[in-house]
């Protein structure tokens, strides 16, 4: 049996690794990596977990520096972010997962997050990145339709959502219905025209292309504006960011 293990396991070793050095960190490499956890998870064989974790964390530090190289500084931007919602103890929702970037900062300062993504990908790739940092017993994740969230009116008081709307393909929709839920706050915040650059220029570079978003920044600040809402802007070096507070009755 432990040569049968061995036999298994070693190859597999050696391929996340390979992975970890050599392999450009897009998404796809990043989801094979969270595929392979998944199944060692599984396995119950803690130390290649345990090298497997570090090599999805050394990918994601791997890609912020990419990013810094064009001017994007990812952990800047979501702390700046953050620093603008003033959200207290609670539960979250998060429209839009992605990689699980913002569930992990919010995790680290506390807060249990209800985080939903259509792409079921995604989810994988979010759900072994919160893995990594000990941080999954935070954060559920439900694979979710944001332009029909499964969720009662005002059932959020707080509601955030970050590099999301530029991926959506009817962002009226969606905004609608995280104005449904939320009862107190919502922060919405995304990629400025600065980041839309870099963006395309990344994706274009490992032979992609970046969304571009339906919807503009004042249409949707006119769209929360006509729903009873208060809006406050905030802009850091490659995000705009709404501050979205529902108007007292």
């Amino acid at each position: 049996m432990a040569a049968g293990l061995v036999r298994k396991f070693v190859p597999l070793t050696g391929f996340v690794l390979s992975m970890a050095r050599r392999w450009p960190m897009n998404s796809a490499s990043i989801a094979a990596l969270a595929s392979v956890l998944a199944r060692l998870r599984r396995s119950w064989r803690v130390k290649f977990i345990v090298m497997l974790t570090n090599a999805i964390l050394s990918a994601f530090r791997k890609r912020n520096r990419e990013f810094k190289s064009y001017g994007y500084d990812l952990p800047a931007s979501r702390k700046f972010i953050l620093e603008q919602c003033g959200f207290r103890k609670g539960t979250i929702l998060e429209v839009g997962t992605g990689k699980g970037h913002l569930a992990a900062c919010l995790s680290e300062k506390g807060f249990r997050i209800i985080s939903v993504d259509l792409d079921p990908e995604t989810l994988k790739i979010a759900r072994a990145h919160l893995a990594a940092l000990k941080l999954e017993r935070q954060v559920i994740f439900r694979k979710m339709n944001a332009e029909k969230l499964l969720f009662s009116s005002r059932s959020f008081a707080h509601v955030i959502s970050v590099d999301f709307f530029h991926h959506a393909k009817n962002p009226l929709r969606c905004l609608r219905e995280m104005m449904r839920v939320t009862r107190k706050t919502l922060l919405i915040a995304d990629l400025n025209k600065k980041d839309m650059r870099i963006m395309d220029q990344v994706h274009r570079k490992e032979g992609n292309k970046h969304e571009a978003s339906r919807i503009t920044f004042q249409a949707m600040k006119t769209c929360l504006m006509e729903n009873g809402f208060t809006v406050k802007s905030y802009r850091h070096t490659c995000h705009q960011v709404f501050l979205v507070q529902r108007r007292k009755s």
